[in-house]
């Protein structure tokens, strides 16, 4: 089985997985670069890497992107590790710590912090005829799944 791990901008300490192969998404490349993790390539438009954009470039096979683009550039790296052939592909740095309300669910939230190991939202199920989900901050990635099997 092959791994890889796509490194986002908003990685700060990324886990060393043994027999992972690693690539920086980005400035996600900058953080591979700082804690010595080699990366089998970096990409995206490097917007948020300033001026360590060359820095980059020298230290492994680099993709730069257009600024304007339809995809961003951790889906085009999404699409640079299937094309690789990767089986497994995990995202690291994707979320950042939110704060969040709910309400029409099982367990309603108000202004609740929720970071990347908070599992309170998850299997929230809708109860009322719809449900309400407020971002107070930060980011969020939510799924509706339909699991009613009739």
């Amino acid at each position: 089985m092959s791994v890889i791990v796509l490194v986002s901008p908003l990685s700060r300490q990324v886990p060393l997985l043994e027999g992972a192969d690693y690539a920086g998404v980005d400035a996600g490349a900058l953080c591979c670069m700082r804690q010595g993790i080699p990366m089998v390539f970096a990409i995206g438009d490097f917007d948020t890497a300033g001026t360590e954009k060359t820095r980059i470039a020298l230290s492994t096979e680099c993709h730069v992107l257009p600024c304007r683009k339809n995809e961003t550039d951790m889906e085009s790296a999404l699409l640079e590790a299937k094309a690789r052939g990767y089986d497994t592909i995990i995202l690291y740095g994707v979320l950042e710590d939110s704060c969040i309300s709910e309400s029409g669910v099982s367990y309603p939230l108000t202004r609740r912090q929720i970071s990347v190991q908070d599992i309170y939202t998850i299997s929230n199920e809708i109860t009322a005829s719809s449900a309400r989900i407020e971002v107070h901050s930060g980011r969020l990635l939510m799924m509706e799944c339909d699991d009613q099997h009739e």
